[in-house]
């Protein structure tokens, strides 16, 4: 399999070689290929290399199903799919995109030309409001699972997250729209330079940072604080520079501290999350963590893309968009639990959960191959979309909090399914946030976004 990797290897920096050459400049597409790559290619591409560790590391995971047929397959399609959404993605950009985009922005005109104030204390009023209620019902999960230890502990985490996310609606509230808003108010801040306004967005900040903790999740925390990131660092190669052209590559190295805290935030939610602070001192527990923590950020998309390329189609046939629960209630046909069938598949200890899976992955469980090059379709012209709309706004506030948001929802697509991208973790619902707050909308029409 060494071979194979090699040439992977090479067509994985081939396209990294052209995006950095031709396309530095392109936000949305380069970090699509980024995202892609870190958290489901990379672990893929490596297989061969991590195999022996991965299966010791998910002991409870018989691993050793996956062959190298099943390596070269699901390499093919995370190649298929990023190099053709990229090519494609390229070609709806070009066709779609304004005659004139505009590559300067203005600086001169007030904020409240674009951004009409008067909208951000209602929807704070309202977000906050239903986050408190939020926390008001899970706080206590929280301290209930703080006095036990060991496998109680666990079991009752594993509990608290299954009660915390059972309402969609507030999940809806908690993980994208008083996040949304949040962005507003730090947005505003930064513009207005008022107390006020900085005294808003840290209730939204300290409301939203519960809320998510609450979830007894580690990602969406770490996304909302990513987009708080985003805002920040644009607001200031924005106003440094006033033109839209931001090369990620820098950025990315850029905020390499940022990353590095991430990472060690990270290591501290595994460390609260795991037994192994009952069982060593804080330093062993620590460094433990630490390499799950790798493992997790390589592995965890990776290892279920290898998964789902040996159950399909040979265990199941392809499942459609059976698995889409909006689908499903719909025609009132059965949901298929397309990560939940895998994961007891390869389980060597009975039920244990589901296993997440990427945007191609999910095309592939669904429709094969065939899948994989109609989802590509797809999600290159959704992402066509949203660089058109940045290509064509010229107010500063509008372009950073779009920007912000739209390098949110590109992260999600390596992250699950299209359906969920756009509806579960809340793709729509940050756009139509952006949409409300910043009213005047013409894609192809030169006035002012």
């Amino acid at each position: 399999m060494m071979l194979e990797m090699a040439v992977f290897s090479l067509l994985w920096l081939g396209l990294f070689s052209f995006a950095y050459v031709f396309r530095r400049n392109d936000l949305i597409g380069n970090f699509f290929i980024i995202t892609q790559f870190i958290f489901v290619g990379m672990g893929v591409l490596i297989w061969p290399v991590i195999r022996d560790v991965a299966i010791d590391s998910a002991s409870t995971y018989n691993l050793n199903l996956i062959s190298s047929t099943d390596f070269l397959k699901t390499n093919g399609i995370m190649i298929l799919g990023v190099m053709l959404s990229y090519v494609l993605y390229q070609l709806f950009v070009s066709v779609l995109k304004p005659s004139q985009s505009i590559n300067h922005l203005q600086r001169s005109i007030p904020l409240e030309h674009y951004f009409p104030l008067y909208k951000i204390p209602i929807l704070g009023l309202v977000f906050v409001s239903l986050g408190c209620l939020f926390i008001y019902q899970n706080f206590s999960l929280l301290m209930i699972a703080s006095s036990l230890t060991g496998s109680e502990a666990l079991q009752s985490l594993a509990k608290a997250r299954e009660e915390s996310t059972s309402s969609y609606f507030l999940i809806m509230t908690v993980y994208n729209l008083l996040p949304a808003t949040s962005f507003a108010f730090l947005l505003i801040s930064l513009k207005k330079k008022e107390k006020r306004w900085w005294g808003a967005f840290f209730i939204t900040f300290v409301v939203a940072v519960l809320c998510l903790l609450l979830t007894f999740q580690k990602r969406p925390l770490l996304v909302y604080l990513m987009g708080v990131i985003f805002i920040l660092f644009i607001d200031r190669m924005i106003r440094s520079r006033g033109e839209k052209n931001i090369n990620i590559f820098s950025i990315i190295m850029s905020l390499k501290w940022y990353i590095l805290a991430f990472f060690t935030l990270l290591t501290v939610f595994y460390y609260y999350y795991t037994d192994y602070r009952f069982n060593h001192d804080f330093i062993e527990a620590f460094l433990i963590n630490s390499k799950i923590s790798i493992s997790r950020v390589i592995g965890r998309l990776s290892i279920p893309a290898l998964m789902y390329s040996n159950y399909f189609p040979m265990q199941e046939g392809f499942y459609g968009f059976s698995n889409v629960g909006l689908i499903s209630k719909f025609f009132g046909t059965p949901l298929y639990v397309d990560a939940k069938n895998v994961a007891d598949y390869f389980s060597l200890i009975g039920e244990q959960g589901t296993v997440a899976t990427s945007s191609f992955i999910d095309f592939y469980g669904g429709f094969g191959f065939y899948g994989v090059v109609i989802g590509s379709f797809f999600i290159a012209f959704i992402l066509a979309i949203i660089e058109c709309i940045r290509l064509n706004i010229r107010s500063q506030a509008s372009y950073i909090y779009y920007s912000s948001v739209a390098l949110i929802i590109v992260y999600y697509f390596s992250q699950a399914s299209m359906f969920r991208v756009l509806l579960g973790y809340g793709g729509v619902f940050y756009l139509l946030t952006w949409f409300f707050l910043f009213h005047r909308f013409k894609l192809y029409e030169n006035r002012n976004i």
